[in-house]
């Protein structure tokens, strides 16, 4: 009946409301989607907050990038009048629909930096971790302490974070403040045991972040990675298989966890054994990864897996001479891993690990 609308016959209030519907229901129509964009686009300016905010949510949501109606919603949230009257948790989804689908709006984004240092007593740790994220995710550099001050609230309400926000936070966290140990040994006793309620990209940019930093819990990180080697490796996909090996190699030169190197170096040969199952099955990126890992590894364990990439050297230095030699020298890198995202979304560059140090 709606792909059958005449234009106008539904007011853009009741597109907004069927867009959000669908979109919690998981049911993805993005043709439907786009023939509501013009309409929605036009009368941006009558939407509410909440409206706005959840048709955002929703194209985002259903991988629908409609940049001119973002542009249009985002103009229409940045009047000074209306972005008052956004919830924090409106001001947040609606900044993470803008970081998902990749959309700049600077004016909106400056005006959710204002709102949200006036309203910080407001915020929920899914807010909080949605904020740091979107800010990050476009690389947008606030105008005052608005990052620093998201990751002191978040600490403050770490035990209320869901493992999923704890991954979100702890990435952000280890290129902001990489020296905080206490903060990260908390986020590693917060995880503990709960793993199952984080999805195969989000575990492993948590162990990526955690591996890269100091921390007053290296028995806390050594135990996560133990459980992830031990009982989540085959939900992970080849790229994540990569990542994870990556961390737990880094770890094991971390000074930070220097007392449970032994322990690291024996999780580290278990995740080596099970990616030599599927080493046949690596893409050229992926194997050049895993070489960049072992190279790095100083356990001295790993062999086949290194017999096995000796085995397909051929495609490994094709890949070398066709890709940019720049990026392979970064991959070889401590300060490059911590800030893997999800395998279709491109991470920020690192910030850098002063106050980390690493065994060479």
């Amino acid at each position: 009946r709606v792909h059958c609308r005449r234009e106008g016959e539904f007011g853009v209030q009741c597109l907004s409301t069927i867009a959000c519907s669908l979109a919690s229901l998981g049911r993805y129509d993005v043709a439907l989607l786009h023939s509501f964009s013009q309409e929605l686009a036009l009368h941006a300016g009558t939407l509410k907050p909440v409206e706005i905010s959840n048709t955002l949510w929703a194209f985002a949501k259903s991988r629908c990038c409609d940049a001119e109606l973002f542009r249009a919603l985002g103009d229409a949230a940045a009047e000074e009048s209306k972005i008052r009257l956004f919830k924090t948790h409106e001001l947040a989804s609606a900044a993470w629909a803008f970081a998902k689908t990749g959309v700049r709006h600077h004016a909106f984004f400056a005006h959710v930096e204002l709102a949200c240092l006036e309203r910080c007593g407001e915020f929920t740790p899914e807010s909080i971790a949605r904020l740091l994220w979107a800010f990050t995710r476009l690389k947008v550099t606030p105008n005052s302490s608005l990052i620093p001050t998201l990751l002191r609230l978040s600490l403050q309400m770490l035990p209320r974070h869901t493992p999923e926000d704890l991954s979100i936070v702890a990435w952000i966290a280890s290129m902001r403040c990489p020296g905080h140990g206490n903060f990260f040994g908390d986020v590693a006793r917060c995880c503990a045991g709960r793993l199952d309620d984080l999805t195969p990209g989000s575990l492993v940019r948590l162990l990526k972040a955690l591996a890269t930093v100091k921390t007053d819990n290296p028995v806390g990180f050594a135990d996560v990675l133990h459980d992830v080697a031990e009982n989540h490796l085959q939900r992970l996909r080849h790229s994540e298989l990569c990542g994870l090996l990556r961390s737990a190699v880094v770890a094991s030169i971390n000074v930070a966890y220097t007392d449970c190197k032994a322990c690291i170096d024996m999780t580290t040969g278990r995740i080596c054994r099970h990616l030599e199952e599927h080493a046949l099955q690596l893409r050229p990126k992926d194997l050049a990864d895993v070489a960049a890992s072992l190279a790095l590894w100083q356990g001295g364990g790993g062999e086949q897996l290194r017999n096995i990439i000796r085995q397909r050297r051929s495609e490994l230095d094709e890949h070398r001479m066709t890709h940019d030699l720049k990026g392979l020298r970064r991959s070889l890198s401590v300060t490059s891993l911590s800030t893997a995202d999800e395998e279709d979304e491109e991470a920020p560059a690192i910030l850098g690990h002063k106050n980390v140090q690493f065994r060479t």
